[in-house]
Parts: structure tokens; sequence; C-alpha cells
């Protein structure tokens, strides 16, 4: 999950630099090119497919799809939402609610 947000979030740093780091002065994130957040997120997304690969290897497929799928959805909306200060409706942050106690009772076993 967490590689499968910072690849997103990569991504994202390519169309422009985040408020959070333009708050802090003089920070190294605010002079990088946006073709090497580009590279950097191609380098982390290969590593996601090993990731998943390693995992599908030794856990049931079903659970590991929804808790990578659904969990990396989950931390990407909170990382965008105070990295990029995108603001989220009421309908939103329930569906955001939703998914992550949805991850949470995928945990419990019977």
């Amino acid at each position: 999950m967490l590689a499968q947000v910072s690849a997103n979030l990569c991504f994202k740093m390519v169309e422009g630099q985040p408020a959070a780091l333009s708050v802090i002065v003089h920070h190294p994130l605010q002079y990088a090119s946006p073709l090497a957040w580009f590279i950097a997120g191609n380098l982390i997304g290969f590593f996601c497919t090993i990731f998943l690969t390693l995992a599908l290897k030794d856990h049931s497929p079903n659970v590991i799809y929804a808790l990578c799928f659904g969990g990396g959805f989950f931390f990407l909306q909170l990382s965008s939402c105070v990295l990029f200060k995108s603001a989220l409706t009421l309908w939103q942050w329930f569906a955001i609610c939703l998914i992550g106690s949805g991850i949470v009772l995928l945990q419990i076993t019977a």
C-alpha cells in the first residue's frame, strides 16, 4: 500500500508542488524537476508489482487485493488531502471512512 501511495503521489507531483511543501522554506523537494518525480513514480511503481507478487504468494488473493487497492485508495485520499490541500465533501469523507472500516473488517478472522 505504501509503495502504491508513494508512486501516485510522485505522479501528482509531476503537475505541481503540494501546498504543504510550499510552507517549508528551502525544502529540497521544492527544486525537483517533473521528470525526476516521473522517474521516481515509475521506480516505486515497479516495486509495487514485486511487493504485490510476494504478498500473493503467501496469502489469500481476495484479501490481498482488497487490502492493497482499498488501503492504497484510502491512504492516497488522506495524504492528498493533507499534502495538496484538496477539499473533500462530507460524502467523500463518509466514503473514505467506509473503505477504512472495510479494511479493518477484512483483518478480523472468524
